[in-house]
């Protein structure tokens, strides 16, 4: 399953796409790269301009991001890790916040238990 699939609800994409957004406003800033990120993400996950709307209503630095990935489905966990990532990416510099959010979520979503060897050491180190 991917984010574009669509059997996806659109509770569950826009949920997506409002982590991403709490991550791309944590250093209290959005980059022009940041914002073309985000429209290339909203037209991957199939969202109208209304529901992407709805989302960017939403996006607030205080909001709770952990309670948001927790409606986010197993198989989707590292999908959203990685376009995390990307995201923090997308302006050439992982801010501080960015980079504690990307823990923050990581941890509420139990990537660490639900995909064994993601993040571990590499043997013999």
């Amino acid at each position: 399953m991917d984010m574009s699939d669509p059997r996806l609800s659109v509770e569950v994409r826009q949920a997506f796409l409002e982590i991403i957004g709490q991550l791309l406003v944590a250093d209290f800033q959005v980059t022009t790269e940041e914002d073309a990120f985000f429209q290339r993400l909203v037209s991957r996950l199939g969202l109208t301009e209304a529901q992407r709307d709805q989302v960017v209503k939403r996006v607030d630095i205080g909001t709770d991001a952990e309670l948001i990935s927790a409606k986010i489905p197993l198989p989707l966990r590292l999908e959203l890790q990685r376009v995390l990532a990307e995201a923090a990416a997308a302006d050439g510099e992982i801010a501080p916040r960015e980079l504690d959010l990307l823990e923050r979520v990581a941890l509420v979503m139990q990537i660490l238990n639900a995909y064994p060897g993601y993040g571990a050491a590499p043997v013999g180190d």
